[in-house]
């Protein structure tokens, strides 16, 4: 793989570059950019970031109701040169990796053995994709680890469906300091519905928690499904909303129609780049973060991960090695408690 330094200066360099630079040159360099790789990780066996392997790559069938297009819709061709932006600017990175989650399947298959270390591999990444509602990622991998601990203990059930569903079971099983959030009630449902399967049929119904469904498939190593976040959708123009709990101002989601036609013109950039959607958002993802807030700076999921058992061993006074195997093997927290929830991610 290539690496920044042995691209010329002409392709590095920032600086040269002017905001008059057309849609098809920053296409030009993005593919030049594909190479670039982030840095290596430091505790999992695998140092080089790599996409899982033996994943389906496929689209999520998607419900659209017919309706006129909508003013958001109207305003996405116009935003195409400003997303191409980020993208580079985040492939200079390597965070178009950032989904390349190879090294963290590995990890667990080293662990717990391969039938075992995938199912473990699966879980985790469903209860990172259920938990992730406002929530920056080390937070999310926090929140995660402990709605993993209480699957593997026969206490997360899989019939929560509904707001009154999950009230009920968090009364009886309150997250402890450091594993609540404001989206307490959606990570409950949530990761108990990915815990009961596979739930790709809620994109074909009216009203689909898009966001989520993509996540999931993205974690798991299906690059295909572009994850549309409120960063996302403060790119693409949607409004911001009023938030009645922080009294301010607040960026909005993409409708369910707004998603699905982003999706198809993030799939087309994608395609245009030589990456695949997933690898697109999240380079456009961290490649914005100056403008659209993301407080998440990992180059990739698996840094991220490190990060935490790195935080957590701080914490208890063990080696991050410790704190990883344990959290693998024995369904160990990751948790280092947050001064004030955020609702930013």
């Amino acid at each position: 793989m290539a690496n920044p330094a042995s691209l010329t200066d002409d392709v590095i360099k920032w600086s040269v570059r002017t905001s008059s630079r057309s849609a098809d040159e920053i296409l030009a360099r993005i593919r030049q950019l594909r190479e670039v790789r982030p840095p290596a990780l430091s505790l999992l066996e695998m140092r080089d970031v790599a996409p899982v392997v033996g994943v389906e790559q496929a689209p999520i069938a998607r419900y659209q109701t017919p309706l006129p297009q909508t003013d958001v819709q109207a305003g996405f061709a116009n935003r195409k040169r400003t997303i191409l932006r980020d993208v580079e600017r985040g492939m200079e990175q390597g965070t178009h990796a950032w989904y390349h989650n190879e090294p963290l399947r590995q990890q667990f298959v080293m662990e717990l053995g391969e039938d075992e270390g995938n199912r473990q591999f699966d879980l985790f990444t469903a209860m990172v994709a259920g938990t992730s509602s406002a929530a920056p990622v080390r937070s999310n991998i926090r929140k995660a680890s402990w709605y993993r601990q209480k699957a593997l203990e026969g206490l997360l059930p899989t019939d929560i469906d509904s707001k009154d569903a999950a009230k009920a079971w968090l009364a009886d099983n309150p997250p402890p300091p450091g594993y609540g959030s404001v989206a307490s009630i959606n990570d409950a449902m949530w990761a108990s519905r990915f815990l009961g399967g596979d739930q790709l049929y809620r994109a074909a119904q009216p009203g689909a928690s898009h966001k989520i469904l993509s996540f999931r498939e993205n974690l798991r190593g299906n690059l295909v499904p572009w994850t549309g976040d409120r960063h996302e959708g403060a790119r693409l123009g949607v409004p911001q909303v009023w938030n009645k709990r922080e009294q301010a101002y607040a960026k909005g989601q993409l409708t369910p129609n707004d998603y699905v036609v982003a999706e198809r013109m993030m799939q087309r950039l994608a395609n245009q780049s030589g990456l695949s959607p997933a690898e697109l958002q999240s380079a456009r993802w961290i490649g914005g973060a100056h403008v659209t807030g993301v407080e998440s700076g990992d180059p990739t999921f698996p840094h991220a991960v490190e990060a935490r058992a790195a935080e957590q061993g701080l914490q208890m006074g063990e080696t991050p090695a410790w704190v990883l195997r344990d959290f693998i093997r024995n369904g160990g927290l990751l948790s280092v408690p947050a001064l004030m929830p955020s609702e930013d991610e």
